[in-house]
């Protein structure tokens, strides 16, 4: 009798055990909750357009540094015709308030932010032609980089140093 009853004790304690667990499971279930984090990250991206004046658009959401070359070659309005081109050939007014050269290039020396643009680089242009077929024309190539990270510039342009926010000649001259 004595063993009847501790094994019912044993069953009981069992029972009311594996109930009080799986009460406590359902009433966690109730408190537990999991959520997804979705992270809302845009890529910054930099991309650049030119008109004839060398005004340059940064049509990208990043804000840039710009710079622009200036290459005149001869044509016949079909083909390129070389790039023999005497500065004797062509006058050429540029802006020198917001824009210098280094090393072949012309660069801004203004942040240009996502969707705006920069002020004219050539404020005139006037070629000679030696004969009425062929004329010079000035093909201006523009790039940009990103502006957020100062050494990022100044590794690949290094031609420029940014200070203060602004490009400018490294070493100042």
């Amino acid at each position: 009798m004595k063993r009847k009853k501790i094994l019912v004790v044993i069953v009981m304690l069992a029972f009311i055990a594996t109930t009080a667990a799986v009460q406590m499971g359902e009433t966690l279930g109730v408190f537990s909750s999991t959520a997804q984090v979705v992270s809302m990250f845009e890529q910054g991206e930099v991309a650049t357009s030119v008109d004839d004046e060398a005004r340059v658009w940064n049509t990208g959401n990043a804000a840039a540094y710009v710079r622009v070359a200036l290459v005149p070659v001869w044509t016949d309005g079909e083909n390129q015709l070389g790039c023999g081109v005497q500065e004797a050939d062509y006058r050429m007014v540029l802006d020198q308030v917001d824009w210098f050269e280094a090393e072949g290039y012309y660069y801004y020396k203004h942040e240009v932010r996502g969707g705006a643009q920069t002020t004219p680089l050539i404020e005139s242009f006037d070629a000679e032609g030696t004969d009425s077929d062929c004329f010079v024309e000035l093909q201006i190539i523009c790039s940009g980089i990103q502006s957020v990270n100062d050494g990022a510039v100044e590794t690949a342009w290094s031609a420029v140093q940014v200070v203060e926010g602004q490009l400018g000649k490294v070493g100042g001259k």
